[in-house]
């Protein structure tokens, strides 16, 4: 049984909490979430980061699938 550690838990509740509030955004009209989503991939495809980072990512996008009403 792999252990979380605490920074496991910080990096998850931050995951969520920045899932919510692309959501609200989305919500409010206040960004166009397809373009965000789509710059952020290109830039991040050319940042050259680790596997882990983009998993991070797509896990934020869809917490705020979830949450979009």
């Amino acid at each position: 049984m792999e252990r979380v550690t605490e920074l496991e838990h910080r990096l998850a509740s931050m995951r969520t909490f920045m899932g919510m509030l692309l959501a609200h955004l989305e919500d409010n009209g206040l960004i166009d979430r397809n373009l965000l989503e789509e710059d952020f991939w290109k830039v991040q495809a050319t940042s050259h980061l680790c596997e882990r980072s983009s998993a991070d990512m797509k896990a934020v996008f869809a917490i705020a699938d979830t949450v979009v009403t």
